[in-house]
């Protein structure tokens, strides 16, 4: 019984290390794992494969496979990133903004807050699914 109390407070206050996070903004944004019973209630749990959905702090509802997003300061290092992190090419989004998708072995949420700490970097985060609301 007191296991059990000490796990959830140690989750409350983020202590065990399993946040999931992006940066945004060179701001820290928490994400919260959906429960499969809200996702059939919006009828995501179906949509796409390989996706797991989170709730942003606004309680909107993102998905994440294992593309992201990269703005390089830098394309000199892109063959460096590359290499480092295994990362496929998969499209050239702007001047310098690449879409990329990641082995399945690796956490998208870690790989992209190191990507974001290199020098030649100015942003990486996952390739978000969103749902699109009809007015």
């Amino acid at each position: 019984m007191v296991l059990k109390y000490l796990t959830v407070l140690l989750a409350a206050t983020g202590l065990l290390g399993d946040d999931i996070f992006y940066y945004s903004d060179s701001k820290k944004i928490y994400l919260q794992t959906v429960k499969a019973s809200e996702l059939k209630s919006r009828n995501l749990s179906s949509v796409y494969r390989n996706v797991t959905y989170y709730k942003t702090p606004q309680n909107n509802i993102v998905g994440v496979n294992q593309s992201l997003i990269v703005k390089f300061s830098d394309l000199d290092k892109f063959d460096i990133l590359v290499q480092k992190y295994k990362l496929i090419p998969i499209k050239k989004l702007y001047s310098s903004v690449y879409l990329f998708e990641l082995e399945k072995n690796n956490s998208i949420f870690n790989v992209c807050n190191e990507i974001y700490q290199l020098p030649y970097v100015d942003f990486a985060h996952p390739n978000f699914i969103q749902e699109v609301n009809k007015r």
